[in-house]
């Protein structure tokens, strides 16, 4: 009898032991597999990331962010699409709903370099630019005073520099800042940064910017500025409204 609740014993501490092992592997086996599911969710999210973002070359405020140079943040359609051609070159211009402004230049000669400070001290040596017409009336915004004739613009989203007076030449990464001006008469304030995207091999470059109280029916202009001495580079097209 004793020898038989020995085996019992035995067999039954066999059995809760290969239990307890079965319990501690399930339990291992569980943490391996949320840890596999989480590295997978995050690789989608960079390859995801990396998808839709465009980090195009030469761009000194390379985006970030989910979304394609041309697409409104929150995926919805545009609000207004302008377009305008000028001696070969391609324009466009498409307004989101939450008032982001995404201006299009094709066909531009972008350097890889610049040699700079050759105007006088804090003088704009040079900028891509689209000009904004909120209420598209001309006794508002810039008057015909404007260095560069623009009249009638509420804002403008600049990529530009202004000249230090010390002539050098840099990448032309580090040689521009983009930001969104308030214009008030002949005077211009800044509001805030914009962002900027160019391909040096295609010859495009794109400004991202809030512009506010724009709608479909604001006007928009597209010019390049430089300074006297590359005048052949300068251009404007005539105010473009939008097809929609």
């Amino acid at each position: 009898m004793k020898s038989r609740r020995n085996i019992l014993s035995s067999v039954s501490w066999y059995i809760h032991g290969d239990r307890y092992s079965f319990v501690a592997l399930a339990v291992i086996l569980f943490i391996l597999c949320c840890a596999t599911i989480l590295a997978l969710l995050i690789l989608v999210r960079i390859l995801t990331n990396g998808l839709h973002s465009v980090p195009f070359p030469g761009s000194p405020t390379q985006s970030s962010t989910p979304y394609s140079y041309r697409d409104c943040t929150d995926g919805l359609p545009y609000s207004g699409i302008w377009s305008s051609q000028l001696e070969g070159m391609r324009f466009e211009a498409f307004l989101c709903p939450d008032g982001t402004l995404i201006a299009i230049f094709h066909d531009q000669e972008i350097p890889e370099s610049m040699t700079i400070g050759k105007a006088p001290p804090n003088l704009l040596e040079f900028s891509w630019g689209v000009s904004v017409d909120v209420d598209s009336d001309n006794t508002t915004g810039t008057t015909a005073g404007h260095f560069e004739g623009i009249v009638g613009a509420d804002y403008r989203i600049l990529l530009a520099h202004w000249s230090h007076g010390s002539e050098r030449t840099v990448p032309f990464d580090n040689a521009h800042q983009v930001n969104v001006w308030h214009c008030i008469d002949d005077r211009s304030q800044l509001i805030s940064d914009a962002e900027v995207f160019i391909d040096t091999q295609d010859g495009l470059l794109v400004l991202r910017g809030f512009i506010p109280g724009m709608s479909s029916n604001s006007r928009v202009l597209f010019s390049r500025f430089y300074h006297s001495s590359y005048s052949e580079s300068t251009y404007k097209t005539d105010w473009v409204i939008s097809g929609r």
